[in-house]
């Protein structure tokens, strides 16, 4: 059986040298001494029974025999089955996790939750939906994880969950609106300033709905985009101002715009949970990713 496994791994050297043309550019791609493939080769040659390269000086590589040119025609298409088998393999060995994210937590966290991973054997599928989709999501067995936005802790009968970050909700705005002068804002002194902000039905948007409810005031809507990188942008270009979640996804270091607090006293705190089908069992995967969540949680990336 060892001798079947090394000619199959002979098969690949023979092919990555057609490729590369030298021993050294081999044995640097697979990770192995020269002489190894250097032996590969050789025990290939005894196994056929004849040399299946001629070697070059000028220029330097190798050229293939009429009997390497036959083997070439076979030893390919064996070697691309072997790397298509290797492939199927792992997808089956590490199949991808959905996990839902809401479109802001899933450009803040979702980069920093791979980073944590090992991803050699874990994967993940972000799939990306306002809260409130995504809990539909998890009740009709769609996703098996989600992080969830909400402005209270969560609590629903047939959802464990568990809050990871908690944050108050301020307002950024350009360092060239003479608001931006204050340290605390009333979000009546708003009123004439363009919002620019997350799309309908996220919680951010939610949140600046029920601003503009309890005080009847209602800034105009400048952008409403689904686009983080652009949305401070604008802030920073003094486009409008926008009502952040928590810290998520915003430079605090940037010389051009401000965090302001609001004064609202009434105003509600921005909770994300991992959350989960009660009835759900994790298997082994998916426990490894609530342990990194839950050990990693936002509020301290």
């Amino acid at each position: 059986m060892k001798k079947d496994v090394m000619k199959l791994q002979n098969l690949k050297y023979f092919e990555k040298l057609i490729e590369l043309k030298t021993y050294s550019k081999v044995a640097t791609f697979y990770e192995v001494s020269q002489p190894s493939v250097s032996q590969g080769i050789k025990r290939l040659e005894e196994d056929i029974g004849s040399p299946i390269f001629i070697h070059l000086t000028n220029p330097a590589g190798v050229k293939l025999t009429f009997l390497g040119e036959e083997l070439h025609k076979h030893a390919k298409v064996i070697v691309e089955q072997m790397d298509l088998i290797d492939i199927a393999i792992n997808k089956l060995n590490n199949p991808k996790v959905k996990i839902g994210m809401p479109p802001l937590i899933k450009l803040f966290y979702f980069s920093k939750l791979v980073s944590e991973l090992d991803s050699s054997s874990i994967r993940i599928n972000p799939v990306e939906n306002p809260s409130y989709k995504l809990l539909k999501q998890l009740k009709d067995g769609s996703i098996p994880l989600s992080l969830v936005e909400s402005i209270s802790p969560l609590h629903e009968n047939e959802i464990h969950s568990e809050v990871i970050g908690k944050d108050k909700f301020k307002i950024i705005i350009s360092n060239n609106n003479p608001l931006a002068a204050k340290s605390s804002i009333n979000f009546k002194e708003l009123a004439n300033t363009p919002f620019i902000g997350m799309p309908n039905h996220t919680l951010q948007r939610k949140v600046f709905e029920k601003l503009e409810k309890d005080y009847n005031i209602y800034p105009p809507i400048g952008y409403s985009i689904n686009n983080l990188s652009l949305i401070k942008q604008l802030v920073a270009n003094d486009e409008g101002f926008s009502l952040t979640i928590g810290n998520l996804g915003f430079d605090k270091s940037n010389p051009k715009t401000s965090f302001l607090e609001l004064e609202d006293n009434d105003l509600p705190d921005l909770y994300v949970s991992l959350a989960y089908l009660k009835i759900h069992k994790l298997n082994a995967i998916e426990k490894k990713i609530v342990n990194v969540i839950v050990n990693k949680p936002i509020s301290s990336l």
